[in-house]
């Protein structure tokens, strides 16, 4: 036997449809586990209270990022819509865990009736099994999906885990696919964007010289009990393939192709005539993710305030000069120390410490703040007010991270109000 006739005899929908299925499960299992590797010591996705930080692919976010990592939301529910007016329901085939759940305990049934045909015969023994499978199925998701948040002890209390527990309960065994028909809202979206063109099975009912032998095959295989030679687009299809893997196998002794595949022609016209408008839409979802992407990789590094001190904006030092006090903030949103150069301007005017250039060194997501105190060190009279610029730059490669334009107050600036 050959690896192409080996190939020939596996249902190809269904095993590309288990590999995602089994991705999906395998990365919710495991994407919270800490690794020995730089950056992922806390796990792949994990939301840090304790820090407010949240790790994302060997990234750790501050708080000061949140908005990016939450604008995936957005951008994923405007994909969603998209994919629903092209791809039909092709996530709640692949992707959707209630379906997913919903497929293990099937096959899981199914194999028990054909091996034991006392439970076969038993409907209380296959329920009583359902549960089973259920619970443990729900205890594990439970608490994997606590794993995801640190130190969230406070949040994460026994009656949430409980009604997580009851939740999922209640949809696998109890509502199983009925669920998806009557509650979930994505399957309401997908309805009302459903067109003919939209992808589906097609049955070749009209190909010369093959009719459907009515063999029910494709009935058989569908979990679903889903006739789609009657209905292309029934609104229970998932597009899971495994009807057109039925009728494969059936066609196959015959040479023949077979009458069932996914299909994005209308069935009258045998044309798509919307193929400038899911081009376009499918632009639309690149646009999106390639903007997300720049402003992900521009995002700020360093967040930077700098002010006239509230305590004392002016003070007069013993040669009767006159000092001005700055707070700046500096707070580091890099996972290594940085070193910070501050540098004042013109030249007339000098730090405290006698230069014009002060450095500051930040630990990694720490904040620190300095009191700046300037001071006018020219030989000409100057008039009240007069305009500094105070730059912070990386000290390492000199690119400014921001500049501050300033008045410099002559006199106190009680004086200089009462005049």
């Amino acid at each position: 036997m050959t690896i192409e006739s080996i190939k020939k005899r596996l249902p190809q929908w269904s095993k590309r449809r288990h590999l995602v299925q089994f991705l999906v499960l395998f990365t919710f299992f495991t994407a919270h586990i800490p690794l020995p590797i730089r950056g992922l010591e806390q796990g792949t996705i994990k939301l840090d209270f304790n820090t407010w930080h949240i790790h994302f692919f060997g990234l750790s976010l501050a708080k000061e990022h949140f908005y990016l990592f939450f604008m995936i939301l957005p951008f994923a529910l405007v994909t969603l819509i998209i994919v629903a007016f092209i791809m039909g329901k092709i996530f709640c085939g692949y992707i959707c865990p209630q379906n997913i759940y919903y497929e293990l305990l099937y096959r899981m049934h199914q194999k028990l009736k054909k091996r034991y045909p006392r439970y076969r015969r038993s409907k209380r023994i296959q329920n009583a099994t359902d549960l089973a499978i259920t619970l443990v199925l729900a205890t594990a998701t439970v608490l994997t999906l606590n794993q995801y948040f640190i130190g969230a002890h406070y949040l994460f209390h026994a009656w949430i885990s409980c009604a997580s527990f009851g939740f999922f309960v209640t949809l696998v065994h109890f509502m199983k696919h009925r669920f998806c028909t009557n509650a979930c809202p994505y399957h309401f979206v997908q309805r009302s964007l459903q067109t003919r063109t939209t992808l589906h099975v097609n049955y070749e009912s009209d190909r010369p010289g093959a009719p459907c032998g009515v063999c029910y095959a494709c009935v058989k295989a569908c979990y679903v009990d889903i006739d789609i030679r009657k209905d292309r687009f029934h609104p229970d299809c998932t597009l899971c393939g495994a009807c057109i893997d039925a009728c494969e196998g059936v066609y196959r002794n015959k040479a023949e192709p077979s009458l069932l595949k996914l299909s994005l022609v209308d069935p009258e016209q045998q044309q798509d005539t919307r193929w400038g408008l899911k081009l376009f839409l499918v632009g639309v979802i690149g646009a999106m993710f390639i903007g997300y992407g720049f402003m992900f990789m521009n995002r700020p590094m360093e967040k930077v305030l700098l002010a006239r001190d509230a305590t004392a904006s002016t003070a007069t030092t013993a040669d009767k000069a006159t000092s001005n006090m700055f707070r700046i903030s500096i707070k580091n949103l890099r996972s290594t120390p940085m070193t910070y150069q501050l540098t004042l301007s013109p030249s007339d005017f000098r730090f405290i410490e006698g230069t014009d250039t002060l450095t500051v060194t930040v630990p990694e997501y720490e904040r620190i703040q300095q009191l700046l105190v300037v001071s006018y060190v020219g030989q000409q009279v100057l008039s009240n007010i007069s305009a500094i610029t105070i730059d912070c730059s990386d000290a390492a490669t000199g690119d400014l991270i921001q500049g501050f334009n300033l008045n410099y107050l002559i006199r106190p600036i009680e004086q200089t109000r009462g005049r």
